[in-house]
C-alpha cells in the first residue's frame, strides 16, 4: 500500500510540475529584423541590420519611434507566486545634430502587450503624465539626452533613481548596456559602459515588479526626438539579448513536494 501511495505521489508531482511550469524566455539579436519585431512610429530596421528608432529619413523634427520584441515575456506567475529575474545586453549608438543641445533620448523599457505609443518629447512615447500613473504599467530604464543622465522610470517620468553620464557627448560613440534584475531581492541594476573611453555609469534601485507591471510584458525599446532641427538626434540600437527565468521555481516546487509527501506518509 504504501509502495502504491509513493508511485501516485510521483506521478502527481511530474503532472504538478509540468502544469504549473512558468515559462523562461531567451533570445539573441546580432542582426535585427521586422519579423521579430513589433515596429511603432518612426522605427524602422535598416538595411546593416540595426534597429533605427527616429530620424528615419533623416533630421526629422520631434520623431518618434518604438521596437519590442514580437513574444510577450512572463515576469510574474501567480500560479506559484513565483517573478522572473531577467537579464539583458544592447548595444547602441546616439548621434546629435548639436552635441550641446540635443533632446531628449532613449529608453529600454517593460510595458502592457498590445501597449501603443504615448506622448513624444520629454515622455519618451512611454507615459501620458508626468505623475505616478500605476495603471501605465510600465517600467523603464532611460538614457536621458537632455539631462545626460541613467534614470530608472517606474509608471512615471519622475525618476525614482538617477545617475550622471556622458553618453559620449553624443557623438556617435558605441555604448554597451548590461541591466539585470534579481527578483528575491527586487533588484535592478543598470551598467553603461563606453569601450573606446573606458567611460562607465551605475544606477540601481529596487523595484517590487509584481507590483508595478502586468504579469505578461513586452519588452524593446522607444525613443523620442527634439521638436526643433538643432535638437534632433538618431537612436540606433545595434545588438541586443535578452534571457529570463524563475529561479525560485525549484525552490518552491521542492518545498511543495515535501509538504505533500509529508501528509501523505
Amino acid at each position: 500500500m504504501a509502495s502504491s501511495n509513493l508511485l501516485t505521489l510521483a506521478l502527481f508531482l511530474v503532472l504538478l510540475t509540468h502544469a504549473n511550469s512558468s515559462n523562461d524566455a531567451s533570445f539573441n539579436v546580432e542582426t535585427f529584423n521586422k519579423t521579430n519585431l513589433i515596429l511603432q512610429g518612426d522605427a524602422t530596421v535598416s538595411s546593416e541590420g540595426h534597429l533605427l528608432l527616429t530620424n528615419v529619413k533623416g533630421n526629422e523634427e520631434d520623431s518618434m519611434g518604438r521596437a519590442f520584441y514580437s513574444a510577450p515575456i512572463q515576469i510574474n506567475d501567480r500560479t506559484i507566486d513565483n517573478l522572473a529575474s531577467f537579464s539583458t545586453n544592447f548595444t547602441f549608438r546616439i548621434n546629435a545634430k548639436n552635441n550641446e543641445n540635443s533632446a531628449y533620448g532613449l529608453a529600454f523599457a517593460l510595458v502592457p502587450v498590445g501597449s501603443r505609443p504615448k506622448l513624444k518629447g520629454r515622455y519618451l512615447g512611454l507615459f501620458n503624465t508626468a505623475n505616478y500613473d500605476r495603471d501605465a504599467h510600465t517600467v523603464a530604464v532611460v538614457f536621458d539626452t537632455v539631462s545626460n543622465r541613467i534614470e530608472i522610470d517606474v509608471n512615471s517620468i519622475r525618476p525614482i533613481a538617477t545617475e550622471s553620464c556622458n553618453f559620449g557627448h553624443n557623438n556617435g560613440e558605441k555604448a554597451e548596456v548590461r541591466i539585470t534584475y534579481y527578483s528575491p531581492k527586487n533588484d535592478l541594476r543598470v551598467s553603461l559602459l563606453y569601450p573606446s573611453s573606458e567611460e562607465k555609469c551605475h544606477v540601481s534601485a529596487t523595484v517590487p515588479l509584481e507590483k508595478e507591471v502586468e504579469d505578461w510584458v513586452s519588452v524593446g525599446f522607444s525613443a523620442t526626438s527634439g521638436s526643433k532641427k538643432e535638437t534632433t538626434e538618431t537612436h540606433n540600437v545595434l545588438s541586443w539579448s535578452f534571457s529570463s527565468n524563475f529561479i525560485n521555481f525549484e525552490g518552491k516546487k521542492s518545498e511543495r513536494s515535501n509538504i505533500l509527501l509529508n501528509k501523505i506518509l
